[in-house]
């Protein structure tokens, strides 16, 4: 899947003048605090990975509850719409996740 912001604001409000006042917007917010960025990516638990299992370095995978699986990829649709907001991308994503390593 191909992911930019760009593409991802479109498909949240197809009127473009919406869509770069919401960007604005947002964007202002992060320029002002950066911090809403990390919020919304632990909000959106984007950068959570399965438990694993300490003897075979396999993940360990919980019961699938439907319900809960439905929830939490609706949370993370949401984050990364406002991470799209705020131009925030993949790339980004990736040099956060190797900073913190």
């Amino acid at each position: 899947m191909i992911w930019n912001p760009l593409t991802l604001l479109r498909a949240i409000t197809p009127d473009r003048h919406r869509a770069n006042v919401m960007a604005a917007r947002w964007q202002g917010a992060v320029s002002r605090d950066p911090r809403l960025v990390e919020d919304v990516i632990a909000l959106g638990r984007i950068m959570e990975s399965l438990p694993v299992d300490l003897d075979t370095g396999d993940a360990v995978r919980a019961p699938v509850d439907p319900t809960h699986v439905l929830i939490d990829q609706g949370r993370r649709e949401m984050a990364l719409e406002m991470l799209a907001l705020m131009n925030v991308d993949r790339a980004d994503l990736a040099l956060m996740m190797r900073d913190t390593e």
